[in-house]
């Protein structure tokens, strides 16, 4: 059978780019599994560890990487060297151990020669953070740079030794985690972290950088958007609550309906496929309000009108992610999103062709589990419930502040009787004595208390 000319031509640009285009990181485990992943994703250029402490990773991950071409040893300790080229002895057509600082043999390196670079000198915030700006622009596109320890040092300023102290006789707080966190955001790309039970370990993507990377460029050039859903069922009050408290955070509030939804070219063939699958009210508003932030040209944040911000001002939500990839930072409750608009139209092209079920958040459960990196996961988000049970008055609301948002979510109201009517004087009420307490220089605060005469169902 003839084969078209078209046919061949698609076939070698597919080709092409396969063998061009880098493949992304993947969920790993652990760290075992680190190796194995740069593997599978084709590298087969230099490596560089850091002051790794144990040879024997050394020895594993050169197991578990045959491709590797060239792979680069930094000890900075002379009592280790020993050990160090004992255990890589087979590796010698391989192996170079160097026993100087990184930044003399950084300097060996042209930008863009390196693959996977390693990092275990240290798990000082300010360590760690020069090693990834020297080593960063050595990787090239596709390469991969990692770390042990993604942990947060400790925040007590007596502590003036280990995680917190750098150098330069500066304090700083947040450890690895902190460090490679601020870190992903100035390059725009994503952390991803290890899940399973031992010491997390963190890893990173060099990708391209586009010029017209909207969602990144308006995080941190521009005063960022940020959108919710209202389907008709919000009280207005919390609305506006959500709207003043956002933009007092230093940003822009936009609230969308059906109507930004109807802009979709795919507006009408979803209505039919909800009406085929029998969905409506709060579930079909669920998948409508995907659709609708699908329409906004340069994607962007979207919070649930019951996400509200737990940060002063603008500059302290570093901790979203600008790289465009989608990302929930509620976890499975997907709560607070962001993405750019490739990315809203993929998720919702996904909800679409992969099957209508209860609602969008329990669909999108379910893909991750068969897909995890169709849709990242963070965790920056603080439940209402640990201020609404019987526990709230032995809390510290102020260690709130390591998170960017609070959701009072309808599940944590309804177990200790608050009701939509009540839910906007609670917001309002607990967000005032919150920016009080911590975020105004952590003033005393005096109370009083004034008994409401008017009767309420929920007391």
């Amino acid at each position: 059978m003839a084969v078209s000319s078209f046919a061949v031509l698609l076939l070698l640009l597919l080709t092409v780019v396969s063998n061009v285009l880098p493949r992304v990181v993947i969920p790993l485990k652990n760290r075992d599994e680190l190796p194995v992943m740069l593997e599978n994703m084709g590298l087969k250029g230099t490596g560089v560890e850091i002051n790794v402490n144990s040879g024997n990773y050394t020895n594993y991950i050169l197991e578990k990487w045959p491709s590797v071409s060239k792979y680069i040893v930094i000890e900075a300790y002379e009592n280790k060297l020993e050990e160090k080229k004992n255990i890589v002895r087979k590796w010698s057509g391989k192996v170079e151990i160097f026993l100087s600082n990184s930044v003399e043999t950084a300097d060996k390196f042209e930008d863009g020669e390196v693959d996977f670079v390693y990092i275990e000198k240290s798990q000082e915030y300010c360590v760690v953070l020069e090693e990834m700006k020297l080593w960063w622009p050595k990787i090239g596109i596709g390469g991969v740079m990692a770390g042990n320890n993604y942990l947060k040092g400790s925040s007590s300023i007596n502590n003036m030794t280990g995680w917190n102290l750098c150098n330069d006789g500066s304090f700083k707080t947040g450890g690895v985690r902190e460090a490679v966190n601020e870190f992903s955001i100035e390059m725009a790309t994503v952390v991803s972290v290890t899940y399973g039970n031992d010491t997390p370990t963190w890893y990173i993507q060099k990708r391209r950088i586009y010029s017209n990377n909207v969602l990144h460029n308006n995080l941190y050039n521009e005063v960022p958007t940020i959108y919710t859903y209202d389907d008709g069922s919000v009280a207005e009050e919390l609305l506006n609550i959500w709207y003043t408290m956002w933009k007092d955070s230093g940003w822009n509030a936009r609230i969308l309906t059906v109507e930004t939804a109807k802009e979709h070219p795919d507006f009408e063939e979803w209505n039919t496929i909800l009406d085929d699958a029998n969905i409506c009210c709060g579930s079909r508003e669920s998948y409508i309000r995907f659709l609708s932030m699908s329409t906004v040209k340069n994607g962007g944040f979207y919070a649930d009108p019951f996400v509200f911000p737990l940060q002063k001002k603008m500059n302290n939500f570093k901790k979203f992610k600008g790289s465009g990839a989608f990302t929930s930072y509620d976890g499975i409750f997907l709560s607070l999103l962001s993405g750019s608009y490739d990315e809203w139209n993929r998720i919702t092209k996904q909800l679409m062709v992969g099957g209508i079920d209860k609602n969008a958040i329990y669909d999108l459960r379910l893909k991750r589990e068969s897909d995890p990196s169709s849709l990242h996961y963070d965790y920056l988000i603080r439940s209402a419930h640990p201020i609404l049970n019987e526990h709230q008055f032995m809390l510290n609301i102020c260690d709130f502040k390591d998170n960017i948002a609070i959701r009072f979510h309808g599940a944590d109201l309804g177990q200790h009787r608050w009701t939509k009517q009540t839910l906007p004087a609670l917001v309002f009420n607990w967000v005032q004595l919150y920016n009080t307490r911590c975020l105004q220089n952590e003033k005393p605060v005096m109370f009083t208390f004034v008994q409401d005469s008017t009767p309420h169902d929920y007391i």
